[in-house]
Parts: C-alpha cells; structure tokens; sequence
C-alpha cells in the first residue's frame, strides 16, 4: 500500500505542477496498483476464513464443555449416549463427548456411531496419532465411576502384568493401553502427557526402546476389530 500512495502522490504533484504524465506510465502503474488491490483482497478473505474456521472450532469445544466442571458417570450412564446426536465414547475410563465431532471424522461417521455408549480404547489407540489424542482431549467431559472392564488387562497372564508393573514403575503417570509380546520382547502402549508411546521393554523390564506414535493408520480396522465392547 505504500507504494500505491507513493504513486498518488507524486501524479497529484506533477498534475497540480501542469507536468504531463506518459500515458504508458500511467497505465503501468494501474496495473500494479490493481494487482496489489487484488493480491490484498485475497489475502484478506483468506485470513478471514482460516480465523473464522478457528473461531467455530474453539466455540464448539467451549459449547461441549460449557465451563461446567468434569462430570462423574456410571458404565451404565455413559452407555444411554448412544446416538448420533448424543454420542459419548469412554476411552480408558475417560468420558468424551463427540457428538459434534462425528461429522467431521476423517474415517466417516459409521465407525463412530457404532461405538458411541460403549468403551473405544483399544481400538482408538490402535490407529490414532498424538493429533488425534490431543483433539480427543478437547471433548472431555468427565470419568467413568468405577473400572470398565478390559479385556486387555484382566485376561493377560501372569508375565503380561509384571511388564506392566515396569513400565508403570518407568512412567507413574502414564495410562496403559495394552502390553503385547512381540518377539523377544514386549511392546506396551501408553498414553503420557496427552502422547501415545510404544515403549519396547524386555523381561527383566530394561526399556529397549521408546517410539512417539504419529501416523494415522488405516480407517478400514473400524470396521473388523473386536473392540472392547459393551454389552
């Protein structure tokens, strides 16, 4: 914009001084004055519409959570949010209100509805990255009252539950999801810091390695797993 009022005010004094102005030049310089304006106008809409899209995102997740403090419901509770418009998934004893996420999933609306009421944990942490965790987190509404069974955990032998003891020792913070063996060793996921971790650990509970999950999987295991559901 300087430019374009350097130029007004220089042909404001060479006409006011009778100086004649080249019409090339003139014409020269419209054209660059209309590709500014336009070049700005763009500009404009474009940070008009991404401050826009921000603005709808935070208003839905204030409406979600309506500054009302985290709520306490039993499995039972949690499971009557079982529609499309009244969606609640419990995710390691966590309540989220996705209702109006649904719409918005990257994998379609049908492999949310089909879990909406119900414990979606395993199979959250199976394809999601640590984006995916973190939106989560934004339509927590409140706990489960009492544990929701995992089939994970209570059914895992003996050495499953000792790996998991180690890595709890290592990370006294963190949410396990599941412990699995995998060769000679074994891989447990965790969630620590609102951040989805493989953690690698062998049987005398030294951590052999430690991998931030980033990549978003493929959406079709929706649809085949053998979630924890309830019934």
């Amino acid at each position: 914009m300087l430019y374009v009022e350097v130029i007004f005010t220089w042909s404001l004094k060479a006409l006011k001084k009778g100086i004649s102005i080249p019409k090339n030049l003139i014409f020269k310089n419209m054209k660059k004055f209309t590709l500014i304006i336009i070049i700005f106008f763009f500009a404009s809409v474009i940070i008009i519409v991404m401050f826009g899209f921000l603005y709808n995102q935070q208003q839905k997740i204030q409406a979600i959570n309506n500054g009302n403090p985290p709520v306490a419901l039993t499995v039972e509770e949690a499971a009557a949010h079982s529609t499309s418009d009244d969606c609640y998934l419990i995710v390691n004893n966590k309540i989220y209100d996705v209702s109006s996420y649904i719409g918005q999933h990257p994998g379609g609306k049908k492999s949310i509805i089909e879990r909406c009421g119900q414990e979606a944990g395993k199979i959250f942490s199976a394809i999601h990255s640590n984006f995916a965790w973190n939106l989560l987190a934004s339509y927590y509404i409140g706990d489960v009252v009492g544990a929701v069974n995992n089939s994970n955990i209570s059914s895992a032998p003996e050495t499953l539950k000792r790996i998991e003891d180690f890595v709890k020792k290592a990370y006294p913070q963190a949410e396990i999801i599941n412990v699995k063996p995998k060769n000679d060793f074994y891989v447990a996921k965790i969630i620590d810091h609102n951040k989805l971790y493989e953690i690698h650990i062998d049987n005398s509970g030294k951590i052999l390695q430690v991998e931030v999950e980033n990549d978003e999987l493929d959406w079709s295991i929706w649809d085949t797993d053998s979630d924890d559901i309830l019934h």
